[in-house]
């Protein structure tokens, strides 16, 4: 077996932690419509749709990064 030293297990250790624990990324309408290249339009039929995930509060639509990324990926082919 491999010896790592322990400098190299804390090294490991911190990636995973930032890996799996990174802030949330909240995107509103406007945001997302930029960065997916889309018009409103075609974003609320994601919405009707069940293509993608969001949250309403308020009247304001919100959209998780990672939700986004996630269906992209679904739908790589």
């Amino acid at each position: 077996m491999e010896h790592i030293s322990i400098e190299k297990r804390l090294e490991n250790i911190e990636t995973l932690l930032v890996n799996n624990f990174q802030e949330v990324k909240w995107l509103n309408i406007n945001e997302t419509c930029k960065l997916l290249s889309m018009s409103k339009k075609t974003l609320q039929t994601w919405r009707d749709t069940g293509l993608i995930k969001f949250s309403k509060i308020g009247g304001k639509i919100y959209f998780k990064l990672s939700d986004i990324n996630n269906t992209l990926e679904k739908h790589y082919k």
